[in-house]
């Protein structure tokens, strides 16, 4: 068939249409490329509870120490430093863990404020170690698990545009939330044992 002259252009409709099957071919693909890399991320909720048992073994066990430290750190909080609140507060991030990957990217804003929970504690290992001028139980896999994690997943979840700036606002307001547990219980505790 002739091309038509239309308001002095040439419309050639089967060009256009295989145009425009071409494009939505090509928006397919990369849809579907999208969504396979994004699947391919959900292994860090994973990685984050694993971090969380490796860095709370070296806080408690290898080489341990922690509950020591904190009491030295804070003499005013020592009998407030207890087998009990470690149980209890570690318990809460083991859970908080398991509920992240259960949830994964479903509900991405809460999934990453454990990022962010994670990344506030290994600044808070680092001051720790300003603070006593030495070793902090859980620095290492503070500096080697968390950090790094919670920088690439916050990477790649706001470089995909899955999580947007309002999004890491809300994250890190939560995941300071959840840094103030511990603190919580030692409030807690204190009024406790002062009635």
């Amino acid at each position: 068939m002739e091309p038509t002259w239309k308001n002095g252009l040439l419309v050639p409709c089967s060009a256009i249409l295989g145009q425009l099957n071409s494009m939505l071919a090509r928006s397919s693909a990369l849809h579907a490329q999208r969504t396979e890399k994004e699947n391919q991320m959900d292994w860090i909720f994973g990685a984050f509870f694993g971090a969380s048992l490796l860095h709370m073994g070296e806080e408690y066990f290898f080489p341990g120490g922690f509950m020591n430290f904190m009491k030295r750190l804070n003499p005013k909080f020592a009998p407030l430093v207890t087998k009990k609140m470690a149980i209890i507060v570690n318990g809460l991030q083991l859970l908080l863990c398991l509920l992240v990957i259960i949830i994964g990217r479903r509900a991405l804003v809460f999934s990453m404020s454990l990022a962010a929970l994670l990344f506030i504690n290994g600044l808070i290992h680092i001051g720790g170690c300003f603070k006593a001028k030495g070793y902090a139980p859980g620095i290492i896999t503070a500096i080697a698990l968390y950090l790094p994690l919670s920088a690439y997943a916050y990477w790649h979840f706001t470089g995909s545009g899955q999580l947007t700036l309002i999004g890491v606002i809300f994250t890190v307001f939560l995941g300071l939330l959840f840094q103030t547990v511990p603190l919580g219980y030692f409030v807690l505790a204190s009024t406790r044992k002062q009635a």
